[in-house]
């Protein structure tokens, strides 16, 4: 008979090797392999047979791992003996000069004619021409019944549609390294990447549920993760404060945005340059826009805000998260506690470590703000105390939506309600233009600026000074801590959408024009 051929009964000492591999797989930790996702279980395509994805990149071809894997695959086949499966072989940056494909070999020749003939079909996706020719070499040798099988795939569409889950759902079953490649043969350059993506983009797209209770972590926070609080990485003196040089950090995260499983996770400044890069390149702040107003209002007290208001806001902030950046929010916090575990080796106390992630948790505005120093060590503070009691920060099963208790004045600049939300960002914006001018008058009237806080608009639009008659701005001054002018991002989202961006300098700039036409009339 022809090689591979799916009715040949595999010799008896091939299925004695099967059986032992099956019974190996049930007493080795092969976790791990369930960890990277090297066989995922798609579900059932509308054929009703059931589909699984190989994704061989994820091996790097020693002979132990090899041997693992093939136990590993062979449990995952053997429970398919009585029914009809599909199988995919996901190439992206599968190596074909490694012993992956005779690991593929061999794990089929073991299996028994009942399986082989469950087997009805293998996609090859993303193949090349140079791995379709490796392939199709073997062809002379392999049987006529089982080339049949073979069906090449060039794009991920092709597969989705033919699966019973909605496709954007099966999308989220392929790792990153796949989704990666369709995404750069589709649209070169432009493929979704791990850095500058937001957060719920990543949660949404690349989620495992590989660490309970969490469902919706992005994969590569727990590959981070892994790596900094394992053994031979926690006790680095100031972990935290380590810096890569250029030409590490560029090839550490051109292959963490490529997908590349084989990233030099030794190399650890890179990777703690890279970890914190994570949250430095997220567009919004990982604790959302609102959190710098937030802490901000704060300082407006009569007294400074005790440890359960500062874990109050951090609570209330979280809750106003989607699900996926809550989970991903409180999966590092308890991971920053078990690296301060450590501090008498890495120097990383609850406190060192919020002064490093401080600034990119709760992003300071971008014009200059005379409280900043105040609000920053107020924020380090939360941030610490959150470290060292992770569990104390539990946020709603539902984000919260309108004003929230305790964040009233913050809200009103960084948490509108939808019919509002566009006046307000307006509004709160040019109101910063008018901060520098009031900061010296406040100084002298404090108690002018205690009845501004809890002023109704009316009051509060008398005290500002005058501004153009364009804007419902009177109610930004309620908090007294106006927004910081939109970056650059927020700026461009608003071009995208039509919406005219609105800033301090065109409200500076209408000021100058005003006071400029009314002395040309009394000359």
């Amino acid at each position: 008979m022809s090689y591979m051929d799916s009715d040949e009964e595999a010799s008896p000492e091939m299925l004695q090797q099967y059986m032992k591999a099956v019974e190996m797989a049930q007493k080795e930790d092969l976790s791990a392999f369930d960890r990277v996702g090297l066989i995922r279980s798609l579900g059932k395509n509308k054929d009703n047979q059931e589909v699984l994805l190989i994704t061989f990149c994820f091996l790097s071809g020693t002979a132990d791992e090899l041997e693992k894997a093939m136990h590993y695959g062979l449990a995952k086949l053997h429970a398919m003996e009585n029914q009809p499966f599909v199988l995919i072989f996901g190439l992206a940056m599968t190596n074909w000069l490694t012993d992956a494909a005779s690991l593929l070999q061999q794990c089929y020749l073991s299996l028994p004619s009942s399986i082989k003939k469950s087997l009805k079909k293998v996609y090859i996706l993303h193949w090349t021409t140079a791995k379709k020719m490796v392939l199709e070499a073997m062809s002379s040798v392999v049987s006529e019944k089982f080339a049949n099988k073979i069906v090449y795939v060039e794009q991920l569409s092709d597969i989705l549609s033919t699966l019973q889950m909605p496709p954007t759902e099966a999308l989220t079953k392929f790792p990153y390294v796949v989704q990666h490649e369709e995404e750069e043969r589709l649209s070169p350059g432009d493929a979704i990447s791990i850095y500058g993506t937001p957060l719920a983009t990543l949660c949404a797209r690349i989620p495992t549920d590989v660490v309970p209770p969490y469902k919706r972590l992005p994969a590569v926070y727990v590959d981070f993760v892994d790596h900094i609080t394992s053994r031979d990485v926690i006790g680095t003196k100031d972990l935290f404060c380590l810096q890569a040089d250029c030409a590490s950090i560029y090839a550490f995260v051109g292959d963490i945005d490529q997908g590349n499983p084989f990233a030099e996770w030794t190399n650890i400044p890179a990777l703690i340059t890279g970890f914190r890069l994570l949250f430095d390149s997220l567009p919004t702040p990982f604790l959302g826009e609102g959190a710098y107003a937030a802490f901000s209002a704060l300082t407006k007290g009569a007294t400074a805000p005790d440890k359960t208001v500062l874990l109050g806001t951090v609570t209330q902030l979280l809750s106003a998260l989607s699900p996926g950046e809550q989970e991903a929010f409180s999966y590092v916090l308890k991971a920053f506690k078990t690296i301060s575990g450590e501090s008498s080796q890495n120097g990383m106390t609850p406190l060192k470590i919020a002064e490093v992630f401080a600034p990119s948790f709760c992003r300071p505005p971008t014009k200059p703000d005379a409280q900043a120093p105040i609000v920053t060590q107020m924020i380090v503070q939360a941030i610490s105390l959150a470290i060292e009691s992770p569990e104390k920060v539990t946020p709603s099963e539902k984000p919260t939506t309108g004003p929230r208790p305790g964040l009233t004045e913050a809200g009103n600049a960084a948490k509108a309600a939808p019919k509002k939300k566009r006046a307000e960002r307006s509004s709160s914006e040019s109101s910063s233009s008018s901060s520098e001018e009031e900061s010296s008058s406040s100084e002298d009237s404090s108690e002018e600026t205690d009845k501004s806080e809890n002023a109704t608009q009316p009051a509060a639009a008398a005290a500002a000074p005058a501004q153009p008659p364009a804007t419902p701005a009177a109610k930004a001054p309620e908090t007294n801590t106006p927004k910081a002018a939109a970056p650059k991002q927020q700026l461009n989202r608003q071009a995208s959408k039509g919406k005219r961006p609105s800033s301090s300098s065109s409200s500076e700039e209408s000021s100058e024009d005003d006071s400029t036409s009314s002395e040309e009339e009394d000359n």
